[in-house]
This record gives C-alpha cells, structure tokens and sequence, in this order.
C-alpha cells in the first residue's frame, strides 16, 4: 500500500540525515551572515529616517480654497482634485516647490488628526522611519518623492529616494538573498556528499 511506502522513504530519509554536528556547523556560519545583513538594513533604515527628517520635515502643505480661514475649517471638497501637496514658500520668486493654481492657496493641515492627513512623513523620527519602510518595500514611494518634490526642491527628494531605493531595496535585500541561497546550496552539496559516499559504501560492500 501506498501509505506504508511513504513511511518507508520518511525512516529511509531520517536514517541518511546530516550529522547535527555539521548542520549547526552551517547554520551559526549563515546565521552570522545574517546578523551582518540585518545591521547593515538597520544603519542604512535609520540613516535615511534622520536624513529624511533634516531634509523634509512635515509634509503637510494642501492647496485649499481661498475662503477657508483656518485648517480646521477644510474638509474634503475644499481641496483640489487630485489632492494637490504645495510649498509654502517664504519668497514668492522661489522657482522651487508647487504653486497652487488660481482660486487656491497653500495652507499646512499637520494639526490634523493622523487619520486625516495619513502616517507617512517626515516630521519625528519614528514617523519618518515607518515612511522609509513604506519607500523600501517599494510600495507607493514615487508618491512620497512626488509629495516631497511638490513640497521642496527637487534635487533634494530625487537624490534621497533614488539612492534609497538602490541601497535598502536593491543592494540590501540582493544580499539578503544570496546569504540565504549560499546556506541552502551548501546543505545541498553536503548531502550530495553524504549519499556519494553512503552509496559508494554500499556498492563496495
């Protein structure tokens, strides 16, 4: 019967497995590697949470209509469509930032509620960490470059988010996986070895 096949490759297979003695062998070495991986994310994490809170700041600047007074006054028809972030420039002949167009004007809504004007942003740290994460995965992060460039001068969020993007999601996560994959292939040629040589025993015996 088919069951007790199975069972018989299952107690084959047991009976061949790898030594603990070289497999813990293997995995403190890759485990080691991993650490490495994971501390080089970590600085490269916190280093783009700190420059995005030098560079950026709070990214909350809308275009709002003319007659609103106060930001507690906004809702949701008093913005542009699409929701137009701006730059609240401090001289008017600044070519950098978005203007808003006629009938509008920039107004910072920060002192909204969170679930008003979202979670992503650089204003504190622990919130610019959470948006770097976001921008890491690859998610959504064009938006978070197009806010900031509509916001700020353009070279600082080209230059931000396109060397991000190469080093923690690209360089980071590629030598994550090779880290993984070297582990595997090693446990795989060391089984390649046990069975050569069980084989070569058997044929000899």
């Amino acid at each position: 019967p088919r069951p007790f096949i199975m069972i018989r490759y299952i107690r084959a297979s047991l009976r061949f497995s790898m030594p603990k003695a070289r497999l813990n062998q293997i995995f403190k070495r890759s485990s080691q590697q991993i650490y490495n991986v994971t501390l080089f994310f970590v600085f490269f994490w916190a280093l783009y949470g700190l420059l995005g809170v030098q560079f950026f700041g709070e990214l909350h600047s809308h275009c709002v209509r003319n007659y609103v007074k106060t930001p507690e006054e906004v809702t949701v028809n008093d913005l542009t469509i699409p929701d137009t972030y701006c730059s609240m420039k401090a001289d008017p002949d600044d070519p950098y930032g978005l203007t808003c167009r006629k009938d509008f004007k920039c107004m910072n809504l920060a002192n909204r509620s969170r679930f008003e004007i979202g979670f992503t942003g650089f204003g504190e740290f622990a919130t610019s960490v959470f948006t770097v994460y976001q921008a890491a995965s690859q998610e959504g992060w064009v938006y978070i470059m197009y806010r900031a460039t509509d916001s700020l001068d353009p070279w600082k969020s080209s230059f931000y988010f396109c060397s991000m993007i190469f080093f923690l999601a690209w360089m980071v996560k590629n030598v994550f996986i090779a880290v993984i994959t070297e582990t595997f292939n090693e446990i795989r040629v060391q089984f390649q070895q046990m069975w050569g040589e069980r084989e070569h025993i058997g044929g000899g015996g």
